[in-house]
C-alpha cells in the first residue's frame, strides 16, 4: 500500500514528495529502521535525492521524501527504490584509452562486446567522471550473489559475497587478467560503483 503527497515546501534542493509505504503484514519481522536505511543506500547509489525514516515503532510503515519535479518522475523514483538492485560484474577493457579514442574518431569501429559506461569517483572535493570500456559479458551477476553492500566514501568500498559458483567464475576470470593493470568494473543498476584493479 501506497500514499503519495505533495507537501507544501517548494525547496529546490530539498525532498519536495512525501510517500508512507505499509511493509509487508505477513513479515512481521522486517525492520523499518534497517529498512530505511538500505532505501536511503539505494537512493545514492541511484543519484536519487531521498530520505527515509521508520514511521512508529510496531506499524509496519516508512516514510521516504523525495526531490523530483512531478509527481510523475517521484513515482518512478520510488518504483526504482523499490525495486531489487541488479549487480554485475565485468571486465574493463585493457586498452580502454585506445578504445575511446576509436569510438570519437569512428564509432563504427568501436567493438559490439563493449559498451561505454562513466565511473564517478572523488579524490579530493572535485568528482571524477571517468568513462571506460566495459565488456557487455558480465562474470557474475545477481544470481551469484549471496550479499552486497556499496560503501560511498572515500575508498567507494563495495562488499560482495558470492556463491561457490559465482566465487569460481570470478577466480577463473581474475587469474587470466594481469595484475596491478586491469580493471574490474561493478555495475549496479546500470550505473559503475566500483572500477577497482585487480590485486
Amino acid at each position: 500500500m501506497l500514499a503519495l503527497t505533495l507537501p507544501g515546501c517548494k525547496s529546490k534542493t530539498k525532498p519536495n514528495f512525501e510517500a508512507i509505504l505499509s511493509l509487508p503484514p505477513d513479515q512481521p519481522s522486517l525492520s523499518e529502521t534497517s529498512l530505511a536505511a538500505e532505501l536511503e543506500d539505494r537512493a545514492r547509489a541511484l543519484g536519487i535525492t531521498a530520505t527515509a525514516e521508520a514511521g512508529v515503532p510496531g506499524d509496519q510503515r516508512l516514510v521516504v521524501r523525495l526531490r523530483a519535479a512531478g509527481k510523475d518522475e517521484a513515482l518512478a523514483h520510488l518504483d526504482a527504490l523499490c525495486e531489487t538492485g541488479k549487480i554485475s560484474i565485468r571486465t574493463v577493457h585493457d586498452r580502454t584509452a585506445f578504445l575511446l579514442d576509436i569510438a570519437r574518431s569512428d564509432p563504427s569501429q568501436f567493438p559490439d562486446d563493449h559498451e561505454i559506461l562513466s565511473s564517478e569517483h572523488s579524490q579530493g572535493k572535485p568528482v571524477k567522471m571517468e568513462k571506460l570500456a566495459v565488456s557487455r559479458s558480465e562474470i557474475v551477476n545477481t544470481g551469484h550473489v549471496e550479499s552486497a553492500q556499496a560503501s560511498r566514501g572515500k575508498d567507494h568500498m563495495v562488499r560482495i559475497s558470492l556463491s561457490s559458483n559465482g566465487g569460481e567464475l570470478m577466480r577463473a576470470a581474475t587469474e587470466k587478467m594481469r595484475k596491478g593493470r586491469s580493471r574490474l568494473a561493478i555495475i549496479y543498476d546500470e550505473r559503475i560503483i566500483s572500477a577497482p584493479v585487480v590485486a
